[in-house]
């Protein structure tokens, strides 16, 4: 009997990480992959440097009239008003909410990446600034609301 338990225990423990792992792949299949640019990456810093399967996330910049992103070492520049949807994932990863970005790149390609937020209460509030500065270029692109504080 004993055995019978410690087997039914080990097929549910298991069973539970493999779902925990699919709904993280499902998350990060989406990110598109960031193609070598010579872009300079400046201003001030919108997510973490540090995730759980970072290479699958991006780290994003901006400044006001750019949006700068970087992934294993490649790095790309797109202008702020080439931003479609900026959202909330739902899914969280490493203690933060995972949000995505949608911008149509220099070809007209579309593209989606996905980050943790560098906010924290305790942090600074440039994501904060991120959105409002999105917004004052086109209100309808922020689809989610920041609701950890406000200015």
């Amino acid at each position: 009997m004993e055995i019978l338990v410690i087997i039914i225990g080990t097929v549910i423990t298991f069973s539970i990480i493999g779902v925990v792992f699919f709904v993280l792949s499902k998350g990060i299949s989406g990110t598109t992959k960031v193609e070598n640019n010579t872009a300079n990456i400046q201003g001030k810093a919108i997510s973490r440097t540090t995730v759980f399967f970072s290479s699958k996330y991006v780290t994003c910049y901006f400044d006001e009239e750019y949006l700068y992103v970087e992934q294993a070492g490649a790095k790309a520049r797109f202008p702020l008003k080439n931003i479609t949807e900026i959202s909330d994932t739902k899914i969280n990863l490493s203690g933060g909410r995972i949000w995505q970005i949608k911008v149509i790149d220099e070809k007209g390609q579309n593209m989606l990446f996905k980050f943790v937020p560098n906010a924290t209460i305790i942090s600074s509030k440039d994501f904060l600034e991120f959105l409002e500065t999105v917004r004052k270029i086109d209100s309808s692109v922020v689809k989610s609301e920041w609701k950890w504080w406000k200015k």
